[in-house]
């Protein structure tokens, strides 16, 4: 029996912006010839028995593009573990398969283990396929509790990622100022644009999925350590959602044409952080008062965009109504629902339509600034579905 492990690992750096990678790894209970590991041990396949599994029960090759011959990316990472006496326990997992049992007594160790790294676009299509292989029919071959727990993670991020619930952000780095050598004082600060999820439920989803995060999924570690380190829950999960949709959208393939409509803008800084427009520096113009005023700006901006997603107290809705003959149109009506009572509802129209004084009595139930938040809803639902917009006009 063998157990398929991963999880998220950042980088061990200094750098302000920390990318990180998701990796794969192994679990055996047999030794290299087959014979059952006693005492609850355990062991993990090397780099050559690594990547033969990957090719030929993944077939792996696929998730780096069609026709692709680039050798699998194997590498050593540090994981800690359970262990008795020096040697490697077996998992949960492994031990329900065997006659052994875990001890009430162990020590943590730390153990460099053999891992594949999964290119970063392809981390949610991997672990979709892998459930699909290995949940659904007898194998010799099962899924950790790690690896589930990404799997099930990914399937509800993803949401927040396909309901666009993102914007172009950046990020303001303090530095500690030094002279250079000609005594010229270096830049206090820098700016790093990137992109942020804007969600009312995304805090609440890392709060919950921090609780269920079995232990091994922070155990891993980039560099070797005299001892075990484990990473923050809740922060591990906050660093892998930030990589990932910055990775996705830089790896969007773009137009000129578009480049041109977005040239000069904040969605042009985010959308390519690394290149110039105007003759403009990029590394240089991000440490300049002029980037200050406009990370100003967007702080603002964000805010008020936060402010108001979560002090709606209502849901923004729609309703499709049938035509009444076979060959009509659909009609769509956009309807306001109170959060504190969801059996109140208000068509759009009928309160663009109501006089001052039937406005106020519906402010009253459904908060302040309603028409503000409402056209604010309405942009969104436009960006997800661009026909919204001629029913706007």
């Amino acid at each position: 029996m063998q157990i398929i492990h991963g999880t998220w690992i950042p980088q061990d750096t200094d750098d302000y912006v920390q990318r990180g990678a998701f990796y794969l790894w192994i679990e055996s209970g047999k030794t290299k010839s087959g014979r059952p590991l006693e005492n609850g041990q355990a062991r993990n396949l090397n780099n050559e028995e690594l990547e033969q599994f990957l090719l030929d029960e993944v077939g792996i090759q696929k998730y780096h593009g069609v026709g692709d011959r680039t050798p699998v990316d194997i590498t050593t990472r540090f994981f800690t573990l359970p262990a008795l006496d020096g040697r490697l326990l077996k998992s949960y997992e492994l031990m329900q398969f065997s006659n052994s049992n875990f001890p009430e007594k162990f020590e943590f160790a730390v153990q460099a283990i053999s891992c594949y790294r999964v290119p970063d676009v392809q981390i949610f299509n991997l672990l979709k396929d892998l459930h699909f292989l290995f949940s659904f029919s007898w194998s010799e071959t099962q899924l950790g509790a790690d690896l589930l727990f990404w799997y099930h993670y990914t399937r509800a991020f993803r949401k927040f990622i396909l309901k666009d619930r993102y914007i172009p952000a950046l990020k303001y780095q303090e530095l500690t100022p030094f002279k250079g050598k000609r005594g010229k004082k270096t830049s206090e600060f820098k700016i790093h644009p990137t992109w942020e999820i804007i969600a009312e439920k995304y805090d609440t989803t890392l709060e919950e999925f921090a609780l269920a995060m079995p232990q091994i999924c922070v155990a891993g570690k980039e560099i070797p350590l005299d001892k075990g380190y484990f990473f923050s829950k809740q922060g591990l999960l906050r660093h892998f959602s930030e990589n990932i949709l910055n990775k996705i959208i830089l790896q969007t393939k773009s137009t000129v044409s578009f480049d041109k409509r977005i040239a000069g803008s904040l969605l042009f800084d985010c959308f390519h952080p690394n290149q110039t427009y105007a003759g403009r520096n990029h590394e240089q113009f991000w440490q300049t008062s002029e980037a200050v005023e406009e990370y100003k700006k967007w702080r603002s901006w964000r805010d008020k965009l936060v402010a108001h997603n979560s002090n709606a107290n209502f849901v923004f809705c729609f309703k499709m109504e049938a035509p009444k003959f076979q060959e009509g149109n659909w009609k769509i009506h956009f309807q306001l629902q109170s959060k504190v009572d969801p059996s109140l509802n208000i068509r759009l129209d009928d309160y663009w339509n109501s006089s001052a004084k039937n406005k106020k009595s519906i402010e009253k139930k459904f908060g302040g600034d309603l028409e503000k938040k409402i056209l604010l809803n309405l942009v969104y639902a436009a960006k997800i579905y661009p026909d919204f917009w001629k029913g706007l006009e």
